[in-house]
């Protein structure tokens, strides 16, 4: 389910969609800033063919957006 969705995200680097990204994985983090400073979430961290790696935040704690 990730790699479809990743299709509307694209490379920084190289500006070709991440749906064909040659792994990626999910990673636990608190956001650092922004309108979620300090809230837990999770991000997806894919590696595109191209070398580049590009962080995606994915979601973060409901509660917070209640």
């Amino acid at each position: 389910m990730i790699r479809r969705d990743l299709r509307d995200d694209c490379c920084s680097h190289c500006a070709a969609s991440l749906e064909g990204v040659v792994d990626f994985e999910r990673v636990d983090h608190i956001y650092g800033r922004g309108e979620f400073a300090g809230e837990r979430g999770i991000a997806v961290v894919a590696f595109c063919p191209c070398g580049t790696v590009t962080v995606i935040p994915w979601s973060m704690n409901p509660r917070r957006a209640a």
